[in-house]
């Protein structure tokens, strides 16, 4: 390439042009230079920050004009709920580390980077990782931090431990690679373990979403984490059984029983729920599921839901609203028996697990609760005389989340009877 042009004029764009190309060809991909990738800009809900992903090589741009839009030809890529996560533990992170197993598009890796996270992205279809690399090299330079992307399929440490993995398909999300997946055929990539990924790293949010072994490499990330050899403050994983019923199944078989209903999961993809429990009574976790596939709130744009055939509210979860900007979580009850644990994981559902206290203490002036309280009602033993018309409020919260938030360790003793009295004295 280069004896052809000896001779030539040759501009300093063109030179840079022709390395390009000369690079491209050694390397075998274009995906890295070239411009037909194309770089769509997508706005998350706020407080989330923009930033512009890449188009796969041969697809048509109209296609990925889709993603993060609306109107007749929107995409529900990127899941809301899943980005509200993203935003809601690395806003203003400032140079947190974020760890992406299953990057597909790399959506949420490049939310992440705009939002100031180191990001490690392990992703192992060919030309998404191309095209995540080209979107990443051309992020803004307020964004320059480090980015990783590693083309490889994340497996277990259980021997023996593959040292490649062969694919024929791939999750082409709202039609984003389809011609690629059909020109590439069949592929092989190196495989790392879950131990190499994380072990002896400081990890601020780890998302696992790869649609086949996510309970099984949680079980590896939570060991390591009992033993001291990673620190992993929040992991959001899709869980649900692939071979479960789903919450639509969970409304046509409630409240009985009937024929075909199997209402409890058979497996947490390779997991168990036993680290689900370990998680939460003896890491230090809470536990919460995402409002994804779940049948219940759906919500337009007014914040109201317009579901008016949900499925029956689960046992033994609480669901909170407007917690950090995430419009709908169910948090899960320490109380809860591990037998009914599996009766928890429909099909395709996404939990969140954090060591940070999204649960705080709620307050509201008293000129507004001031009437729902008699000024004679004595709060229980811990509960400032001040406070008492907010004690109504915080009824059940969880002993943590008020310490945490600055709240009377008190109000936990507040009970549905208690409330009643007082309500009764209105």
């Amino acid at each position: 390439l280069v004896s052809a042009h000896i001779g030539r004029a040759m501009t300093p764009t063109k030179w840079a042009q022709l390395l390009a190309v000369s690079l491209c060809s050694v390397a075998q991909t274009c995906a890295a230079v070239s411009e037909a990738h194309g770089l769509h800009r997508v706005v998350p809900a706020w407080p989330g920050k923009p930033y512009n992903f890449a188009c796969p090589l041969h697809t048509p741009p109209e296609v990925c004009a889709r993603i993060g839009k609306f109107g007749e030809l929107s995409c529900a890529e990127p899941e809301s709920e899943t980005e509200e996560i993203v935003t809601a533990f690395l806003l203003n992170c400032e140079n947190c580390t974020y760890v992406d197993i299953g990057c597909n598009l790399g959506l949420f890796s490049l939310q992440a980077a705009a939002l100031g996270a180191h990001v490690h992205c392990y992703e192992p279809t060919p030309f998404f990782a191309d095209t995540i690399r080209f979107a990443a090299a051309r992020r803004s330079s307020g964004q320059a931090r480090a980015f990783e992307v590693h083309l490889a399929a994340v497996v277990t440490s259980e021997a023996p431990v593959p040292t490649n993995l062969t694919f024929r398909k791939t999750i082409t999300t709202c039609g984003m690679g389809v011609e690629d997946l059909q020109r590439l055929g069949q592929w092989t990539v190196p495989t790392v373990t879950a131990t190499e990924i994380v072990r002896g790293k400081k990890v601020a949010l780890l998302k696992v979403d790869i649609d086949s072994i996510e309970g099984a490499l949680l079980h590896e990330v939570v060991e390591l984490i009992a033993v001291g050899q990673a620190e992993v403050e929040t992991m959001v994983v899709e869980l649900g059984d692939n071979r479960g019923t789903d919450a639509t199944m969970s409304r046509r078989c409630w409240p009985a029983q009937k024929r075909g209903c199997r209402t409890m999961a058979r497996s947490l993809r390779g997991g168990s729920v036993h680290d689900v429990w370990k998680l939460v009574h003896e890491l230090g976790y809470d536990a919460y599921r995402v409002n994804i596939h779940m049948m219940r709130e759906i919500y337009d744009w007014k914040g109201a839901n317009v579901n008016g055939q949900m499925a029956p509210q689960g046992p033994h979860l609480t669901p909170l609203f407007g917690v950090r900007g995430m419009r709908k979580l169910e948090l899960l009850s320490k109380d809860m028996p591990i037998e009914r644990y599996p009766s928890l994981f429909r099909w395709g559902q996404s939990w969140l697990f954090t060591r940070i206290p999204l649960v705080t203490y709620a307050r509201h002036h008293e000129y507004d609760t001031a009437r729902i309280v008699k000024l004679n009602f004595q709060p229980p033993h811990g509960i400032h005389p001040t406070s008492r018309t907010q004690a109504i409020l915080n009824v059940g919260i969880p002993e943590s989340a008020a310490r945490n938030s600055g709240g009377p360790v008190g109000a936990t003793n507040l009970t549905s009877s208690t409330i009643t009295a007082a309500r009764t004295n209105v």
